[in-house]
């Protein structure tokens, strides 16, 4: 998942340290594409724009060759082709024991794990130095993450809400971001019968379709890196 090759202005590498800039490679999604030529990253030397104010870094990564490294006082304007960041998303059904102190064992509850942009990654500065911050306007939306010893009962949330379109659930998000995952008969009727879905975000995972059922389920309820929220379904 994480890119080796992307090039730092001089300025954010002194700003961020080893520490900084090793966070932000391992964030960078490989498998995304470039925000100005919209082509797969595909291996291919990168750069760094980077944005800082105050204590909020945001880098994005472009193909070396589509814009060069550089630095903005405006962290914003750096994030500003937000339509432009490809994203990822894969539905899969996971037990309920996972989620809830009501769960049987045998009922499934539907998720879906998202990656919000693959090539943008946020940072914030902190005693401990940069933490990634690409969650908190999901955590200021009412997205939280899961306590994985005090497993709580999960309410749905009105204000969320998802609905179907072919075979594909479709969700929005904060602002004006929306996400859509492929899915089977068996996945949208199980959200039909739960009356909803839990949409979990990070930028820790990439979300492969591809990919079969894993092991891995546990971590993205319980891991810090997610944060997740109920999504109501919406009849059409």
């Amino acid at each position: 998942m994480a890119v080796p090759d992307l090039v730092f202005p001089a300025e954010a590498s002194e700003l961020l340290g080893a520490e900084g800039t090793l966070r932000v490679r391992d964030r960078v999604c490989a498998s995304g594409y470039c925000p100005r030529c919209k082509e797969p990253f595909d291996g291919r030397p990168l750069s760094a724009s980077v944005g800082v104010s105050d204590d909020l870094v945001v880098t994005v990564a472009f193909h070396a060759d589509c814009q060069p490294a550089q630095v903005s006082a405006d962290p914003a304007a750096v994030a500003a082709p937000t339509d432009l960041f490809s994203s990822s998303a894969v539905g899969r059904l996971v037990p309920s024991t996972y989620l809830d102190e009501n769960g049987a064992g045998q009922r499934f509850v539907p998720f879906v794990l998202i990656h919000p942009g693959h090539a943008i990654v946020r940072l914030r500065r902190s005693e401990g130095g940069w933490r990634i911050a690409d969650l908190d306007d999901f955590e200021t939306a009412g997205f939280r993450r899961m306590d994985s010893e005090n497993k709580q009962r999960l309410e749905p949330d009105p204000a969320l809400t998802c609905e179907a379109f072919m075979d594909e659930i479709i969700m929005r998000g904060p602002g004006k971001q929306r996400w859509s995952a492929t899915v089977d008969d068996t996945f949208a009727g199980l959200v039909q019968e739960r009356g909803g879905l839990m949409v979990c975000v990070s930028t820790a995972w990439d979300p492969d379709p591809r990919l079969e059922e894993d092991d891995q389920h546990p971590l993205w309820f319980a891991s810090t890196d997610v944060v997740h929220a109920w999504y109501r379904w919406v009849f059409s």
